[in-house]
């Protein structure tokens, strides 16, 4: 669940056969798939030491790998080889529940920890969606840790599975379990029932996985209900946000149709309403006071409403042309140019004239 793991899954298998005629004539063949299990390293410096103990290992107990394959030493559960089952359905039962405890151990780990992964997870999943500690980003990574968590989880119960449908179908009527159905033994039918009991916790071990394979897939769905609410007021904002500039446009709009239709009246009172106003206030002053001597009549008035709307009309379109080509800064420059080469020239001048008049004033 978190970063840092300390756990590597391998997957291992291990096959024991019984052959026999008799109680007295029987063999027994072991194949163990267990390659991620490297052998065990010998210093040289320690190989007179362990040669030295030779005597003393071979008085030692001496473990029957068919049993225990060197799992289960350190828990007491080891058969002296040196004193083995006779009976071969017995000794088969014995390793079988060996080999089950060992199972049954590492699921019963492997779900422990993965259960107190996923309380761990959830309850700080909803710490930080309480506080407001989980942002878009890590609550996308989080809805991906539990998706892939789901499918681990997932595949971890089909594992557990088909160890427990290997049970059911040795239990099962014309399974193999009625090989045993006439031991009476103790050590056998204790074994047998030692191995009915790990099966029933590996079934329990499955409810728990499944159990947390649905709480992971129901974190991501809330996860991914929370996301989608945190888009939704994300798109909301961004919504108003869009109306509150649509409203800015819409009003800028009507500003800048205002602004035209102010400037509609000011080009109709200046085009229009001024020469109007300019040819009234001429007719209306007396003849003798005019510059222009033509008779004052409704003809001469509406030519020249037409000939000064005409002439303002040439004198804006010229006054627009020179402040395009900015000829009025250009004319200046030369202005400026030419005064003050004439300034310089007169200066040069003045100082040629007053240097004569000293050398001729000279003894």
């Amino acid at each position: 669940m978190g970063e840092n793991c300390n756990d590597i899954f391998h997957e291992a298998h291990a096959s024991i056969v019984i052959w026999g005629s008799g109680p007295s004539r029987w063999v027994g063949w072991g194949f163990i798939h267990n390659e991620f299990s490297d052998p065990p390293y010998v210093d040289d410096d320690d190989e007179d030491e362990y040669n030295e103990d030779d005597e003393d290992e071979e008085e030692k107990l001496k473990e029957d790998m068919f049993y225990a394959d060197g799992n289960t030493g350190e828990q007491g559960t080891v058969i002296a080889a040196n004193c083995p089952i006779w009976d071969p359905r017995t000794y088969f039962l014995c390793v079988y529940e060996s080999r089950m405890r060992i199972v049954m151990r590492e699921w019963e780990r492997i779900v422990e920890n993965i259960s107190r992964d996923v309380k761990e997870w959830g309850t700080l999943q909803h710490y930080n969606s309480l506080f407001g500690k989980s942002q878009n980003i890590q609550s996308i990574d989080a809805s991906k840790a539990c998706l892939r968590a789901s499918r681990f989880f997932g595949e971890l119960c089909k594992r557990i599975s088909k160890v427990t449908r290997e049970f059911k179908r040795f239990n099962e009527p014309g399974g193999d379990g009625v090989y045993f159905s006439d031991v009476s033994s103790h050590r056998a039918l204790s074994a047998m029932e030692s191995i009915r009991s790990s099966y029933r916790i590996l079934e329990e071990l499955q409810q728990e996985l499944l159990t947390s394979e649905k709480e992971m897939e129901d974190y991501a769905r809330e996860l991914g209900t929370y996301m989608s609410l945190e888009m939704y007021k994300l798109n909301m904002a961004a919504n108003i946000t869009s109306t509150e500039i649509r409203g800015l446009a819409l009003e800028s709009q009507r500003t800048t149709q205002r602004m035209d239709e102010t400037a509609t009246s000011s080009m109709f009172v200046t085009n229009i309403m001024g020469p109007i106003a300019i040819v009234v206030a001429y007719f209306s002053t007396d003849k003798e006071k005019t510059i222009f001597h033509f008779e004052k009549s409704p003809k001469s008035f509406f030519v020249s409403v037409f000939v000064i709307i005409i002439s303002l009309n040439v004198l804006l379109y010229l006054s627009n042309g020179f402040r395009r080509l900015n000829i009025p800064s250009y004319i200046w420059k030369q202005v400026q140019y030419h005064v003050g080469y004439f300034v310089a020239m007169r200066r040069t001048t003045k100082s040629r004239g007053s240097h004569r008049d000293f050398e001729s004033n000279a003894p």
